[in-house]
């Protein structure tokens, strides 16, 4: 999902907060070469929610499975995740 001037970034904390910055915009690469299925296009706003949540909610399996994996930023793509 490319990013807009609609949904800019904005930090994303947690508590468990775990990421990888690759040096890449290609997104969807990112998501083949790990194994990542059935994408969602989520905003910044909606990924903070989701990982503040997951990170609170307790190990359930849909928390600990879901990963926000980041439109390019500045020559970047990130995976954050609990």
């Amino acid at each position: 999902m490319p990013r807009t001037e609609f949904d800019p970034p904005i930090p994303l904390t947690a508590c468990w907060l775990h990421w990888i910055a690759i040096s890449t915009g290609d997104q969807a690469g990112v998501m083949e070469v790990m194994g990542l299925t059935r994408p969602s296009p989520i905003s910044f706003a909606a990924a903070a929610e989701f990982i503040d949540t997951d990170a609170h909610g307790g190990r359930t399996p849909e928390g600990l499975s879901r990963v926000y994996v980041s439109p390019e930023l500045d020559g970047w793509t990130l995976v954050i995740g609990r």
